[in-house]
């Protein structure tokens, strides 16, 4: 979806938000997007997407959460937020461990190993990875996440 103009995957999902207005998960994508949409480009007024804000994914991934509250996929959203967007990796492990908690997959556990070992937690980090808790462990991705952590490309700057 991310390789589609990011204005037509905006219109498309505004139409079905308003056809399913109770649908956490398609306020979760749409958050996605206004934060894809940021990374990618310098908004302008020019572009559509200026309207939105950091603030405005922040508020719709909640309301993803507060309407699919068994739902993993908007606390592992709020996890990356958190520590992405706002270095605030307090907040980030509170929502990475809640979506584990709620049966999230590998990404909840590399992006709370790699909070972790951002907040100076290394150690942490490397044991969540190894744990029997993340059956994950021999997963290519948790193995490279793993390597990278040892180096100390994750430690803090």
């Amino acid at each position: 979806m991310w390789d589609e103009d990011p204005d037509q995957v905006h219109r498309s999902l505004r139409v079905a938000i308003a056809e399913h207005p109770l649908s956490g998960s398609l306020l979760d994508v749409l958050a996605d997007l206004i934060c894809y949409a940021e990374r990618v480009a310098n908004p302008t007024s020019e572009n559509p997407h200026a309207v939105y804000t950091l603030e405005d994914a922040e508020k719709l991934y909640k309301q993803a959460f507060a309407l699919e509250p068994t739902n993993p996929a908007p606390c592992e959203s709020l996890g990356y937020f958190y520590n992405v967007y706002r270095g605030d990796y307090a907040s980030a492990e509170t929502y990475f461990r809640k979506a584990i908690l709620l049966g999230g997959g590998i990404d909840c556990y590399t992006g709370l190993a790699r909070t972790l070992a951002e907040a100076g937690r290394k150690q942490e980090g490397l044991a969540l990875l190894d744990s029997s808790d993340c059956s994950l462990v021999n997963e290519t991705q948790c193995r490279a996440l793993r390597d990278e952590i040892a180096e100390g490309r994750w430690d803090p700057n």
